[in-house]
């Protein structure tokens, strides 16, 4: 077995399925890359992902003792790299090979030798021109799979399959239900700190909030080349007291940031999905999201959130008030958000999609 190999128990048997993550981050899509791969094992296949051997999301899969291969890649045109993953290809034989972002689809594109293993590329976001040389495309939602299809891509080869996130604990389920509200309760956000994600938005709510005497704390989850001006702002807005950084978290650090959340932000600019958002509604957290194109497709399964405009901190600090004071409301969304992930985000309900979903594709094949 080669070195860069980590091998783990798995059903020797199982049609193999390759899961391509070249990114090095700690954002959706990383994390989306991970999901994938428990996914296909609950679908009934082995997966192996190739990742990077500098990702920062290797550390997530060796902890969970997945099954992986390393691959270097420079760039979109790294032929070294193509070739190294062409071996890889060979190696392991995949019925199919999913790919995460537009440099891991093109690179596949290059490096498969058989049009008997399908390249199905999953986009995670509107960015999706790369991808359109794959055999199938995965859409988050049906608004990015009428995207696709103006792009002239065949809609038939276009599957809607949303992320997924794991079961809340019951136990933190039942402690959000018998929770008394506090005081001064904490708003959280979780993701990159980039300017997509409108967390400097954000911010300025919180000081409209503390002007109006409404006393709350916020909480970020996360990192990225913002911070610093995040914390800046915090200043300059004089509620840096009221804003705590805490970094990426994740495993059991996750589980106790969303525990401690009593409403939930998802303040961006631009949002394909919103699986942090998902993630919030396991924990029955009342959430309040900008009206982008993520929180908009979920929005239409009935009233889960308060969604609010666009890059509108004053109208932002409107929907955080509105949750933070209306206790009817806030549960009731709550529930309703709650429920949603139950029917239709939980692990074993979009494995299950997978799963038909890769059956068709690899009889076709």
């Amino acid at each position: 077995m080669p070195a860069n190999s980590v091998v783990v128990p798995r059903r020797e048997y199982a049609p193999v399925v390759l899961n391509l993550m070249l990114a090095c981050g700690l954002g959706g899509l990383e994390q989306a890359a991970f999901d994938y791969h428990q996914l296909l094992q609950i679908a009934g296949y082995r997966p192996v992902s190739v990742i990077q051997p500098q990702a920062k999301m290797r550390q997530l899969f060796a902890q969970a003792g997945l099954e992986y291969e390393l691959l270097n890649n420079w760039g979109m045109y790294d032929f070294f790299s193509k070739w190294q993953l062409t071996k890889i290809i060979r190696r392991y034989r995949p019925v199919c090979i999913i790919t995460h972002g537009s440099r891991a689809a093109y690179m596949t594109q290059q490096a498969r030798y058989s049009d008997k293993q399908p390249i199905i590329a999953v986009s995670h976001n509107y960015k999706y021109k790369r991808l359109l040389e794959s055999d199938y495309i995965v859409a988050l939602t049906k608004d990015m799979q009428t995207a696709i299809a103006s792009e002239s891509y065949t809609y038939e080869k276009i599957i809607v399959i949303p992320d997924a996130v794991k079961p809340a604990p019951v136990a933190a389920v039942k402690a959000r239900d018998e929770k008394v509200w506090p005081e001064r309760p904490i708003i959280g956000a979780m993701g990159r700190f980039e300017e997509e994600k409108g967390y400097d938005l954000l911010i300025q709510a919180l000081a409209v909030l503390h002007s109006s005497g409404i006393e709350c704390r916020l909480v970020l989850a996360g990192a990225g080349s913002k911070e610093k001006e995040l914390r800046s702002l915090a200043q300059e807005l004089a509620v840096s007291q009221w804003v705590d950084f805490v970094g990426w978290v994740s495993g059991a650090q996750k589980q106790k940031f969303l525990s401690n959340c009593d409403v939930f932000c998802v303040p961006s600019r631009r949002e394909t999905f919103g699986i942090s958002m998902i993630e919030a509604f396991s924990y029955k957290i009342p959430v309040v999201a900008s009206k982008t194109q993520g929180p908009m497709q979920i929005a239409q399964h009935g009233q889960v959130m308060e969604l609010v405009d666009v890059d509108d901190p004053q109208a932002l600090a409107s929907g955080l008030q509105r949750m933070l004071q209306d206790r009817n409301y806030r549960g009731k969304t709550a529930e309703s958000g709650y429920n949603l992930v139950q029917e239709k985000y939980t692990q074993s309900a979009v494995a299950a999609g997978l799963k038909d979903f890769l059956s068709r594709v690899i009889v076709r094949s």
